[in-house]
C-alpha cells in the first residue's frame, strides 16, 4: 500500500498513545535520575506486579540490588549484581551508548530469560531501563536531541514491536485516516511511519490481492466498517483468521482489531500464524487417534475377565478391568508389586494341577524374555471357583511405551469344554470307524429279510451309510428299498436296480442263479461311491440275506491307475507353472524345523540366503533383520514367528501376508505364504515379489477416491452436493443407532426469488444469485460441513462449538437477511431444529422440524417483502 499526503491527527499525538499500547508488551520501562538515582517506574506487565518491586523511590541501584537475590535466578545474580552500580552503569554507558545484558527473573517459582537494556537521556540527565522479554527487544537509540527525546523513543518501542507481525496499522475511526506503521513499509530513511487515507477500502483492495479465495468474503465482510466498529466497541479485540496465498503457497494469518484506549483509533495487526495452525491440527489428529485408541481398547477389554497394566520397573500394577465372576476371587485391584501378589493368589485360587505352570511364568525376567523372544505370553490353566473348575487363558505383552506390560485373564471354559467334548467325539468315532472298517471287509450292511411278511433288520451298517438314513428295521421292505432307490441311487442307475427291487422277480432271478450280484452308485454326501449288492437264499429258504458292499476303491482305482500317468506328468507341468510365480520356495519339517530351497530367482539368490538348514524359522528371523524394510521390520518378524504361523494354519488354510524387503536398495513388496503338504508334517513356504501388484492396487485406489471426491461436490458452488449428503446422513444414523452420536443441530436454508432472477436477468445471474446464497450460509456456519442438497436448497450440520452457538448463529444469518431486503441483496430462509436423542430415531426427524421451521421463515419474509 502507498502512502498518501499528510493526514490528521497529528503525529505527535499519535506515537505517545501508541506507544503506550505497543509498551505493555514489554515487562517493565524505568527512567531514572543519573546523579540522585531518583527513579520512576513507566510501565509495568501484570507478572512484573506480582514480583512485588516498588514502582518508584529515591536510589534505583541500591534498591534493585536488594531485590536482585529475591526475583534474579542464582545463577545470574552475581552478573547482574557486577553491573547493578551507580558509577559503573554510567561509565559503560558513556562507552557504549547503550548497555544490553540479559539474565532470568523468577516469576511465578519459574526462570523468565529477558534482556535489559540501559540507555541515557537528557544529555545524561536520565537513564531509561527497559526490561522485556528476549523475543521482544528492541535496543533504544539515544535521542537526537532534547526536543524531540520522548516522541522518538515512543517510535523506536513501535518499531520493535512492529516486528513481530506481517502488517501493523494505526487507524482513526472517525476519519478512516491511517498510518502504515509495518517494518517493510516504513523507517526506511525517515522516522515517521507512512500515512494514507480511506483506510477500509484501500484494505478490500488489499485483501483481494492476497488472501485465499475460498476465505475472501468472510474476511470482507470482517473488514465492514460498521461491523468492525459494532464489534469493536461491544467485545473489545476482534480477531479472523484465514488463509493467504503468495506464489501459490497457502499460509495461515491471524488480522487482530484493538481500540485504543481513546475509543477513537484502532490498532490493526496481521500476524503469522502457521505454527499454531499446524499445532492445532496436530493436536487435533492426536486427540482422534486417542479416541480411536480407547474405543479399540474398550472393545479388546470386553473380551477379558480381567486386564492389569503392570510397569515392570516399579512392578505396580492397577486393574483395568474385571468381571463379577473374577471379582469374586478376592483378588487385589491394584498393588506394589504384581509378581509377589500373583504367586500368593495362584496357591490360593489356581487348580493344583497347574499350579507349577503358572508359577513358573511369574517373574518379571523371565515373563518379559519370553515376551521378547516371541512377542507374547500365553498360558492355559484352570481356576477353582468354589467347587467348580473353570479354564482360563493368561495373555502378556508389551504395550506401547515398552515400559509397561498388558497381562489379561481371558475366560477359556466354553472354548477348552468345546475342544475336550470334540475330542472325545473324535475318540469314539475312531474307535467306531475301526469297528466299521472291520465290518466293511466284506459288506457295508447286510439285510435279513422276511419275503413272506417282508419285514427286515439291518445286521451292519458303515458310518458312511448310515449317513443315507435308511432305517435299520422294519416291515415293507421292498417297498421301502423302491422309495429309497430314488433318493439314494445315482439317476443314471436308479431305474435299473428299481426294475429287478421287486420281491417276486427278485426270488425268481436267484431261483433260476443261486444269487443276484448288482453293481450301481450311490450318491453319498452329494458324490457317487461305487456299491455291489449280493442276495442268496437263507437256509430256511423263507429269507433273503441281501449283503451291501463298499466296492468304490477297487472300481476307483483301475481308473486311477489309468489316469496315473497322465496325472504325474500333468501334475509336473501344474507344479513347474505355479513355481515360476514365486522367487523361492521352502519345504520345512514342520517338527525338526530343517528345511530345503526348491526354486530361487537370481534376484532373491542374491540376497544369499541360504538354500539348506536346521532351523528355517530362526534363521529366517536372522535374514529378515537384515533384509526387511525398517518399517515393516516388527510386522515381518511376526510373519516368521512358528508359534503366529502355526496358529494361523489351524484357521486358515493358508497363511499369507506381505511386507517389504530392501531389494537393489528398494523398499519392494513379497508376498509370504505357507500351506500344508498333505504329510501334514511340512509346510510349504513361497516367497513372491508382488510391489506391482501392489503399487498398481494403491493407483487404483487413488483414482477410485479422486473419482468419489469429485461425485460428492457441486460443481456450481464447490461445496457438498446431494450424494455427499446422504453419506453423511448414513454416518449419523448409525451413530444415533448405537447411541454414540453427539449432540448436533441441522440448518435447512431455501433461496427466496431464485425464479425471479432466473425470468429477469438469465439464468448465469441466477447461478451466481446461489453462488452468493452459498457464500452467505458458508460464512455463517463456518465450523460446520455444508451440502448443496437441491437447486436453491442448502443444508448445514452444527456440531461443537458451531451447535453450542446455535442460536448466535441462527440469528446473524437472520439478520443479514432482514439487511439484504433493504439493500437487494441474496434472500435466504432458513430454520433450524436440534437432535433430541429420545424421539428422534434418524436424520431425518431433525430435518423435518427444520424444514417446516423454514417454510415458516420463508412466509415471513414474503410477508415482510410485500
Amino acid at each position: 500500500m502507498t502512502s498518501g499526503n499528510s493526514i490528521s491527527p497529528s503525529f505527535d499525538n499519535v506515537m505517545p498513545q501508541m506507544a503506550k499500547a505497543l509498551a505493555s508488551q514489554h515487562i517493565t520501562i524505568y527512567c531514572i535520575d543519573a546523579e540522585t538515582g531518583a527513579y520512576k517506574e513507566f510501565a509495568s506487565t501484570a507478572d512484573y506486579k506480582y514480583l512485588d518491586i516498588p514502582s518508584q523511590g529515591d536510589d534505583f541501584f541500591n534498591e534493585s540490588r536488594k531485590n536482585i537475590a529475591r526475583v534474579i535466578h542464582p545463577d545470574d545474580i552475581e552478573g547482574v549484581m557486577a553491573l547493578m552500580h551507580h558509577e559503573v552503569m554510567r561509565r559503560k554507558v558513556e562507552e557504549q551508548g547503550t548497555v544490553s545484558f540479559t539474565y532470568r527473573l523468577m516469576m511465578g517459582g519459574e526462570p523468565v530469560s529477558v534482556r535489559m537494556d540501559v540507555t541515557m537521556l537528557d544529555e545524561g540527565a536520565t537513564f531509561v531501563v527497559v526490561v522485556s522479554n528476549v523475543d521482544k527487544l528492541v535496543r533504544l537509540s539515544k535521542a537526537r536531541n532534547t526536543e524531540r527525546e520522548e516522541k522518538i523513543e515512543y517510535l523506536q518501542v513501535v518499531r520493535k514491536l512492529a516486528c513481530d507481525y506481517r502488517l501493523v496499522y494505526y487507524v482513526d475511526l472517525e476519519t478512516d485516516d491511517y498510518s502504515d506503521l509495518s517494518v517493510n513499509s516504513v523507517y526506511g530513511d525517515r522516522d515517521l511511519p507512512s500515512r494514507s487515507r480511506g483506510f477500509f477500502a484501500a484494505m478490500h483492495a488489499r485483501i483481494e490481492e492476497s488472501v485465499h479465495p475460498d476465505d475472501l468474503d468472510r474476511v470482507l465482510t470482517a473488514l465492514d466498517k460498521d461491523l468492525v466498529l459494532n464489534r469493536v466497541r461491544t467485545d473489545g479485540t476482534y480477531e479472523v483468521d484465514y488463509r493467504v496465498l503468495s506464489d501459490g503457497v497457502v499460509g495461515h494469518a491471524r488480522m487482530k482489531l484493538t481500540p485504543t484506549n481513546d475509543s477513537r483509533h484502532l490498532i490493526m495487526t496481521v500476524a503469522d500464524i502457521e505454527d499454531l495452525v499446524k499445532r492445532a491440527e496436530e493436536e487435533e489428529a492426536a486427540k482422534e487417534r486417542s479416541r480411536i485408541y480407547g474405543l479399540i481398547s474398550q472393545s479388546l477389554a470386553s473380551q477379558y475377565a480381567t486386564i492389569y497394566l503392570v510397569d515392570v520397573y516399579t512392578k505396580h500394577y492397577i486393574e483395568f478391568a474385571a468381571t463379577d465372576i473374577y471379582r469374586d476371587l478376592g483378588a487385589p485391584a491394584s498393588g506394589d508389586d504384581f509378581f509377589v501378589d500373583s504367586r500368593e493368589n495362584i496357591l490360593r485360587v489356581i487348580h493344583p494341577d497347574d499350579v507349577d505352570l503358572v508359577l513358573g511364568i511369574m517373574d518379571r525376567d523371565l515373563m518379559t524374555r519370553k515376551i521378547n523372544e516371541t512377542g507374547s505370553l500365553s498360558v492355559t490353566y484352570r481356576l477353582m471357583m468354589g467347587e467348580k473348575t473353570i479354564f482360563a487363558r493368561l495373555n502378556a505383552a508389551w504395550a506401547r511405551d515398552h515400559r509397561h506390560l498388558i497381562v489379561g485373564v481371558e475366560d477359556v471354559d466354553e472354548e477348552m469344554k468345546r475342544r475336550a467334548e470334540r475330542q472325545e467325539v473324535e475318540e469314539r468315532a475312531q474307535i467306531y470307524g475301526y469297528i466299521a472298517q472291520s465290518l466293511a471287509n466284506q459288506y457295508a450292511t447286510i439285510y435279513y429279510v422276511d419275503v413272506y411278511d417282508e419285514t427286515y433288520i439291518e445286521f451292519a451298517s458303515s458310518d458312511i451309510y448310515k449317513g443315507l438314513e435308511v432305517p435299520p428295521s422294519g416291515s415293507n421292505f421292498f417297498l421301502t428299498s423302491q422309495q429309497n432307490i430314488q433318493r439314494v441311487i445315482h439317476p443314471d442307475d436308479a431305474d435299473r436296480i428299481a426294475a429287478v427291487f421287486d420281491r417276486d422277480r427278485l426270488t425268481q432271478m436267484i431261483n433260476d442263479h443261486g444269487s443276484v450280484s448288482l453293481t450301481y452308485r450311490l450318491m453319498i454326501d452329494g458324490e457317487p461311491v461305487y456299491t455291489s449288492l449280493r442276495a442268496v437264499w437263507a437256509d430256511d429258504m423263507r429269507h433273503l440275506i441281501i449283503g451291501v458292499s463298499d466296492v468304490d476303491a477297487v472300481m476307483k482305482k483301475e481308473l486311477a491307475q489309468k489316469r496315473a500317468e497322465e496325472q504325474s506328468v500333468t501334475y509336473a507341468h501344474i507344479a513347474r507353472s505355479l513355481a515360476n510365480r514365486y522367487d523361492s520356495i521352502y519345504y520345512v519339517d514342520a517338527v525338526t524345523n530343517s528345511y530345503v530351497e526348491y526354486n530361487s530367482t537370481d534376484e532373491y539368490k542374491n540376497l544369499n540366503v541360504q538354500t539348506a538348514g536346521d532351523d528355517f524359522f530362526e534363521e529366517s528371523r536372522r535374514n529378515i533383520q537384515r533384509l526387511a524394510y525398517r518399517e515393516d521390520l516388527k510386522f515381518a518378524l511376526d510373519a516368521f514367528n512358528k508359534e503366529n504361523l502355526l496358529a494361523e494354519l489351524e484357521v486358515e488354510k493358508v497363511f499369507s501376508t506381505n511386507y517389504r524387503l530392501v531389494l537393489d536398495g528398494n523398499p519392494t513388496y513379497v508376498n509370504l505364504r505357507a500351506v500344508w503338504a498333505d504329510d501334514k508334517r511340512h509346510l510349504i513356504v513361497c516367497v513372491a515379489n508382488v510391489d506391482v501388484e501392489i503399487k498398481r492396487e494403491r493407483d487404483h485406489a487413488q483414482k477410485l477416491r479422486a473419482i468419489h471426491e469429485k461425485a460428492i461436490r457441486d460443481e456450481l458452488t464447490g461445496i457438498r452436493n446431494q450424494n455427499a449428503y446422504a453419506e453423511f446422513e448414513e454416518t449419523l444414523l448409525q451413530a444415533m443407532e448405537s447411541g454414540m452420536q453427539q449432540p448436533f443441530a441441522m440448518v435447512v436454508c431455501d433461496v427466496n426469488g431464485l425464479k425471479e432472477v432466473n425470468d429477469s436477468m438469465g439464468h448465469k445471474a441466477g447461478d451466481e444469485y446461489i453462488r452468493e446464497a452459498c457464500r452467505l450460509v458458508c460464512t455463517v456456519f463456518d465450523h460446520s460441513p455444508v451440502f448443496r442438497t437441491g437447486g436453491d436448497e442448502f443444508v448445514a450440520v452444527l456440531q461443537g462449538d458451531d451447535y453450542h452457538n446455535r442460536d448466535v448463529l441462527l440469528g446473524s444469518i437472520r439478520s443479514t437477511v432482514l439487511a439484504n431486503q433493504d439493500n437487494g441483496g441474496v434472500i435466504v430462509a432458513v430454520g433450524m431444529s436440534a437432535y433430541q436423542p429420545e424421539i428422534d430415531e434418524r436424520p431425518s426427524d431433525v430435518f423435518s422440524r427444520a424444514d417446516d421451521l423454514m417454510y415458516e421463515n420463508k412466509k415471513t419474509l414474503k410477508g415482510a417483502r410485500l
